[in-house]
């Protein structure tokens, strides 16, 4: 797939339009640009106001959603709801998105 820049093209390009085109670019499903929305815009509904307080989604790289979380405690309560992590992200993506979770203490 060739890559044209809004510039070469004259027309401007939507932010939506140029994630599909990169995800679908290095071989991503069409459901990364979904996930990736989903996670980033929605992450307080996903993980309750409590939990968003103190993490925060870094980067979706392949499978893993990397958080990055204010406290180590905080990190080994989130090791601890992993499963129920992947879970509850996968299903608001409406595909298997995540596979695991990767924890990195960021303090504030």
């Amino acid at each position: 797939m060739a890559w044209t820049s809004a510039e070469e093209s004259g027309e401007p390009i939507s932010l939506k339009r140029s994630l599909d085109s990169a995800f679908r670019h290095i071989g991503a499903g069409p459901s990364a640009t979904a996930a990736v929305s989903v996670i980033f815009d929605e992450w307080t509904r996903l993980v309750g106001l409590d939990l968003a307080e103190v993490c925060r989604p870094l980067a979706l790289e392949d499978t893993r959603l990397v958080i990055g979380v204010s406290d180590p405690a905080w990190a080994s309560h989130l090791q601890w709801l992993e499963s129920d992590l992947v879970a509850t992200v996968n299903r608001a993506a409406g595909a298997e998105v995540v596979a695991t979770i990767e924890i990195r203490v960021r303090p504030a």
